[in-house]
């Protein structure tokens, strides 16, 4: 209840008695309890962050296995860590290594200085919000921790979990994307997909605080099918660039909207379409030719100054600018034709979620 829809005109006294009165609802939809038994609390499959978990191999059976035991020695326990951290850095992945260094490094100041921040869950003990909190707890020997129960529902459950992990630490891409297309999903009430007509990329703004380039690219990826192809082959990360998947992305929804293909992709043993997707389209599209010369040395490095000055330019574009600005004095006319002629491409493609955005506008 908002503080507008309790208060007349009264002025002061009417402020005071619409904050007391929020305070009493805010109350009484939250409980804080400093002593919660720690495995009556339980991790929820929605979290974003469950992608690389899972991944790094973030079991229960690790955690307990790692759990300060009784009676042992605070240096023999952090040598298990330190042994175990060990492991996975030899495996060579960076990204498992980095979810682990936190685990440990948390778990280690717990046990130092005891859980700060309270885990957030729902009333069925369900985290909304502090799972790895709530991991290192335990490695740390902790038997209870300080949580606070909200009264949310399911879609408000979703958007939540997804916001609280996006603000407290970067997400990766897949992570990101997974998480919004499950926040998208509750919001709607309704599986991702073509026919989510109803987003469009201020909703996505809206969640993410992006801008209008990248917010229409994750808009279009939440309009794939789940088990989508397309989909598997963007959190695999098969696509050189997130504009590279985008414009897959948005052929492929293309196609399934026409009716030129059909969604019937089964999951494989590990919930992922075994087919791999096609590569992107920008190197299929048929391009209307226009005749152009090459700009000589001095013109064609003000014309790429010129294109790095583009409001909102997307970063894969800028990134090729920057590319092509160190090669050009070099360059023969011939491999400046082909370096020009591939970077307005890729422009001109990114000028098109302009066009989608417009039209959305519109609608």
């Amino acid at each position: 209840m908002s503080r507008k829809s309790i208060t007349f005109d009264m002025g002061e006294l009417a402020d005071v008695a619409a904050a007391q009165t929020n305070n009493m609802l805010h109350a009484h939809m939250e409980k804080y309890e400093p002593l919660h038994a720690i495995f009556d609390l339980k991790p929820s499959p929605k979290n974003p962050r469950r992608l690389s978990l899972d991944r790094a191999g973030v079991t229960s059976e690790v955690i307990k296995e790692l759990r300060i035991r009784e009676g042992e020695d605070r240096a023999a326990w952090e040598g298990r860590l330190e042994t175990h951290l060990a492991s996975v850095t030899k495996a060579g992945d960076r990204e498992n290594q980095v979810v682990w260094e936190e685990l440990i490094a948390m778990a280690i100041s717990i046990a130092n200085n005891d859980l700060l921040l309270p885990i957030v869950a729902t009333r069925d003990r369900v985290i909304v919000s502090g799972e790895r909190r709530w991991t290192s707890s335990i490695i740390a020997g902790k038997s209870t921790v300080k949580v606070l129960l909200r009264d949310v529902s399911g879609s408000h459950e979703v958007v939540l979990r997804f916001i609280e992990n996006l603000i407290r630490s970067p997400l990766s891409f897949s992570e990101t994307l997974m998480g919004l297309r499950d926040t998208v999903s509750a919001m709607f009430e309704k599986p991702c997909g073509p026919d989510m007509t109803e987003l469009d990329y201020k909703v996505v703004q809206s969640l993410m605080g992006k801008g209008v380039t990248q917010s229409s690219q994750y808009k279009t990826f939440c309009m794939l099918p789940d088990d989508d192809p397309v989909l598997c082959a963007i959190l695999n990360g098969d696509f050189p660039t997130q504009h590279d998947a985008y414009i897959a992305a948005k052929q492929r929804i293309a196609a399934l909207q026409s009716g030129e293909v059909e969604d019937t992709t089964p999951p494989s043993d590990d919930g992922l379409a075994a087919t791999k997707a096609p590569a992107p389209a920008t190197t299929k599209e048929k391009r209307a030719k226009v005749a152009s010369r090459i700009p000589g040395t001095e013109g064609g490095k003000l014309f790429l100054q010129a294109i790095k000055t583009m409001p909102s330019l997307p970063d894969d574009v800028a990134a090729e600018v920057d590319q092509i600005s160190s090669q050009w004095a070099a360059a023969p006319d011939k491999a400046r034709k082909k370096m020009l002629t591939g970077l307005l491409n890729t422009l001109f493609d990114s000028l098109d979620e302009l066009d989608d955005v417009e039209s959305e506008a519109g609608n």
